[in-house]
């Protein structure tokens, strides 16, 4: 089948064809003429078309009448530039049927000039004896043979319409009708004055979806004066260059337009063209834009660190983000043998896309985790089922240091140079620090420091004790470890020890024990306790 559009020609070729004027036979509606011979000159054949067919009896349609071949032809006068349409039965087989045509019916010429003829140079010889058409608009041309009409054995000459169109779809009719009432309607051209494009429209996917493989193209081509044909293409880049994903000549409404299996082509926006022709080269272009998901893109976990030392609230923080975002998932596991679980059983799934942000915490005290090696695994997943995923592994230690001051001890009264004893342990160890508070001091100031562990009963520091006020103190042992405990400290140990500095007898501080002690006490005697 060959259907013109307006960049090119189907069939280049020019031919002799019937032509009109004086030599064909002017038909009105409402009228009837007897068709004239036509004369050859040139045309050009726009669409041609043989259309196999079988009249049956009635009510018994394995019993053939009549058979053979409706050419339905459509050419271009190369004088006139107007359209010729053609009818003829032809490829008729090498037996003959019973049936007879009586009239070959041809729709629709509404509101077309028709001027009729036979073409005397075809390979038949049967003629019509008279053409009628309807009334106004002059929508049906009916060719007529008097009884009983011709046979299988008597082929017909080629029956001619010319016409005053420029255009013509597929949407018309020819009926053959024969002598006994039977008869069969085939789909054939018509002259249109068609100046309307067809329609088309992507309606799915829609702008800026993600697309996974394959992806259906859904939408409209179509163009109900006469369809020719749609093409679906593709590029990475709104100027092109285009490639063709799929093609047809079937008219598409609200369906399928292209099932595309997008393989090779790269990840990201991707840009979508359909275009419709109808039958006289009108055309209709649509787009749209869509997102090829072929993997989870962003992906990037900045807390906690592989091999990272953590006690309490983990905090879990990065991006896990895709234009096609489905969810992510963290669970943990004990190595070398756990099964991983979520780290938060009320929220296992986390439907958000994070960038540089918290993505959960994961509570190692309630329930509480024994100190040891696990692994946390992270993982991405996009609306195509696409995933990306991170194995961390880390060291729980929600252990404690240990940390003691075994010498003084609450209460004792020291003075001078004191030696404090004790103990700081922990198998992480960051630091230690001893320190006092009292007398004229309202902060704590630090004796010594240390990033070691000190054994039971160890020494900690000398204490110089002798510039300072006598009066109450305090002493404070603080250890540490390495752990990064809910983000902002680590695991730590307080351990305090209040003791009285200087001589108990005396009692004004001036460092010596004389008679002005003595009266203090004995003021302090008679005052007494309250």
């Amino acid at each position: 089948m060959c259907v013109r559009n307006r960049a090119s020609l189907c069939s280049a070729a020019v031919v002799s064809i019937y032509a009109g004027g004086a030599f064909a036979a002017p038909l009105a509606p409402g009228g009837i003429v007897s068709p004239v011979p036509n004369v050859n000159r040139p045309a050009v054949i726009l669409y041609d078309n043989n259309i196999p067919f079988t009249i049956s009896v009635a009510g018994f349609p394995g019993v053939a009448l009549f058979q053979g071949e409706l050419r339905d032809r459509v050419a271009r006068d190369t004088a006139t530039g107007k359209l010729i349409f053609t009818r003829a039965i032809v490829n008729l087989p090498p037996f003959s049927l019973n049936g007879r045509v009586v009239r070959i019916e041809s729709y629709d010429f509404s509101d077309f000039t028709t001027d009729v003829a036979y073409d005397s140079t075809s390979p038949g010889s049967f003629i019509p004896s008279s053409v009628t058409r309807s009334g106004s608009p002059g929508s049906l041309v009916s060719f007529i043979y008097n009884d009983p009409g011709f046979g299988m054995d008597q082929p017909m000459e080629w029956v001619t319409n010319l016409t005053d169109a420029d255009f013509f779809d597929l949407n018309g009719s020819t009926t053959i009708r024969l002598r006994t009432g039977e008869s069969i309607t085939l789909p054939t051209s018509q002259p249109v004055r068609d100046t309307s494009p067809p329609v088309c429209a992507i309606t799915a996917p829609g702008p800026y979806a993600c697309a996974c493989d394959p992806v259906a193209i859904i939408g409209t081509a179509a163009d109900p004066q006469g369809f020719s044909n749609y093409r679906v293409e593709y590029a990475v880049n709104p100027a092109g260059p285009w490639t063709l994903i799929s093609s047809s000549t079937t008219p598409v409404v609200n369906g399928t337009l292209a099932t595309w299996n997008h393989a090779g082509v790269p990840d990201g926006l991707t840009f979508i063209r359909l275009t419709a022709t109808n039958s006289i080269g009108q055309t209709c272009t649509s787009f749209t834009s869509i997102r090829l998901n072929k993997g989870f893109d962003a992906f990037n976990i900045r807390q906690p660190i592989a091999s990272g030392l953590y006690g309490g609230n983990v905090c879990l923080d990065g991006t896990i983000s895709d234009d096609c975002f489905a969810n992510y998932t963290i669970e943990w596991r004990s190595i070398p043998s756990g099964t991983f679980a979520p780290i938060d059983p009320a929220n296992p799934v986390y439907t958000s896309v994070v960038v540089n942000d918290p993505l959960g915490t994961w509570n190692t005290r309630s329930p509480a985790r024994p100190d040891g090696n696990y692994e946390l695994r992270f993982r991405g997943t996009d609306i195509c089922g696409n995933t990306r995923t991170q194995l961390i592994p880390i060291r729980l230690d929600n252990t404690a240091p240990i940390a003691r001051i075994t010498s003084p001890t609450n209460c004792d009264s020291v003075q001078g140079v004191v030696t404090i004893r004790g103990e700081v342990f922990d198998a992480n160890i960051s630091g230690w620090v001893l320190q006092y508070t009292g007398g004229d001091r309202n902060n704590w100031v630090t004796i010594a420091s240390g990033s070691t562990n000190i054994p039971a009963n160890g020494v900690l520091a000398t204490w110089d004790t002798r510039s300072l006020p006598n009066c109450c103190y305090t002493l404070r042992l603080v250890a540490s470890d390495r752990a990064n405990v809910s983000c902002v400290t680590s695991n730590q140990t307080d351990y305090y020890v209040s003791v009285g500095v200087g001589c108990p007898a005396d009692f004004n501080g001036d460092g010596t024990v004389d008679f002005f002690d003595y009266l203090d006490f004995v003021v302090a005697l008679d005052i007494g306790c309250p």
